[in-house]
């Protein structure tokens, strides 16, 4: 019995690393940027347009970077450009899912330069957030309840305990970014292209837009907090609504929007943010499941790219079997409106509990992906993932379905060549040319075992 499908097709052309997209007008305004990036790794390529992002197509076709990295000024950075790299990116090659991984670079020119220079991968320990969310997934943490008034949980060696806390926390907040000890935000709750409030449910603080594209914390009397936070981290702004558009008539010099004021006031290197409303939230919270609620080890760029990959997966199986039901709408909304800003390449991951086992979110399964050479120079690959816990495979225990990148582009000869072995089951696959996944459902338990084997070879070999 065949498993699996098969993505992609050959091309002639011999894939690049990595490609610098930049419009002309900002190749010529924002020089420094664009050859940061491009001297920043090697096996480069700069891909210009002179209107449209979509031009550049055929070009990235031949091209075909592991990752994409598009240059806009915030003028250029608006919601339907963002839509468009969303489609450009799933349409390199013939397929459903995502040719490259990608990322957009904007903000003041200073904070692009920034982002385009900084080098030094990112270890996450310390995490401040607005919502009491994946609190033990983190060494040292800062959770203060959107939903509860003067409630908040602090993370001390990855064991969570609640304690009390002002019912407005808008400075609390902003002596924590002020400290430069945060290397990760996580929030969700009501927001808008130029504030985030602090209570869902109840009267609270918030952080806005200040003058000049800075933030600051506004708390219930009116009082203004800037923030002046200068050490690199990212930011999952995972169930708010707008955070991360970029209004058309954006003005770099102005009282900006909040994904500017971020990167310009509070040492931003990465968001991940809705760029409309949000009312589904599978694009939000899933970055967040990949991220640090699979313990898989991925950077925050790839667990955005795994997510955009399992929702086009499960959209498409809900389209094949013609359902029009709720989930349907609220993938085909999520699927084009979120965005990764920030270099895709660079690296930020999480500190891991060497203890998660006996933590109170257990990992639910493990994987590894194997490779041998076989005699014709191909490459064989297995993709394990072993069970820990017994239960219902759901979204959202364990999550989204496991999936590997290669770190490489590689040409899929055969998919799902595996072998009957004991205590194990041949399990459907996608096989594309950047990642393989599990398409898994139904009841698990300890100690099974999915396999999915295939035969592969480096692209143009």
């Amino acid at each position: 019995e065949s498993y699996g499908k098969l993505t992609g097709k050959k091309t002639p052309f011999m894939p690049v690393e990595y490609a610098v997209v930049v419009s002309e007008n900002t190749a010529q305004e924002w020089p420094d940027v664009v050859d940061t990036l491009l001297q920043k790794y090697s096996d480069t390529v700069k891909v210009t347009f002179s209107s449209s992002v979509t031009e550049c197509k055929s070009t990235l076709s031949e091209k075909l970077p592991l990752y994409t990295c598009f240059v806009a000024q915030p003028h250029e950075a608006h919601h339907d450009f963002v839509v468009d790299v969303h489609d450009l990116t799933r349409s390199l090659q013939s397929g459903l899912y995502s040719d490259t991984i990608w990322g957009i670079v904007t903000g003041t020119h200073e904070s692009a330069l920034r982002v385009a220079q900084t080098t030094e991968p990112l270890v996450i320990r310390t995490t401040l957030s607005g919502c009491q969310m994946y609190l033990e997934f983190f060494e040292t943490g800062y959770f203060y309840n959107e939903g509860a008034a003067g409630s908040c949980q602090i993370t001390t060696d990855f064991t969570p305990t609640p304690t009390e806390c002002p019912t407005d926390t808008t400075q609390t907040i902003v002596n924590h970014l002020n400290s430069n000890t945060i290397d990760m935000m996580l929030s969700s709750g009501h927001a808008s292209e130029r504030d985030w409030q602090l209570g869902y449910n109840y009267d609270n603080g918030r952080l806005a837009c200040g003058t000049q594209n800075t933030l600051i914390g506004v708390d219930l009397d009116g009082n203004r907090h800037p923030v002046r936070s200068t050490n690199p981290k990212v930011y999952c702004a995972a169930g708010n609504c707008l955070l991360g558009k970029i209004p058309e008539d954006i003005a770099e010099d102005g009282n900006g929007c909040m994904v500017l004021s971020w990167f310009n006031s509070a040492g931003l290197v990465q968001l991940v943010a809705y760029t409309a409303t949000t009312w589904f939230g599978y694009a939000g919270w899933g970055h967040m499941s990949y991220f640090v609620g699979s313990y898989t080890g991925k950077t925050f760029s790839e667990a955005f790219f795994a997510n955009n990959q399992a929702l086009l997966n499960k959209l498409d199986h809900k389209q094949q079997a013609g359902e029009a039901d709720r989930e349907t709408q609220g993938l085909e909304y999520d699927r084009d409106q979120i965005c990764l800003y920030g270099d895709p390449k660079w690296s930020a991951t999480v500190a891991m509990n060497p203890n998660a086992h006996h933590s109170p979110q257990p990992p639910r399964y493990k994987q590894s992906l194997e490779s041998r050479q076989l005699p014709d120079g191909s490459i064989e690959m297995r993709f394990v993932v072993e069970i820990l816990m017994d239960g219902k495979w759901e979204d959202a225990v364990p999550g989204r379905p496991p999936l590997s990148l290669y770190g490489k582009r590689m040409e899929v000869v055969q998919a799902n060549t595996q072998q009957q072995e004991e205590n194990s089951i041949p399990t459907p696959a996608v096989w594309s040319p950047l990642f393989v996944m599990l398409e898994v459902e139904g009841e698990f338990y300890v100690g099974m075992k999915l396999i999915s084997t295939a035969i592969l070879k480096e692209w143009g070999a």
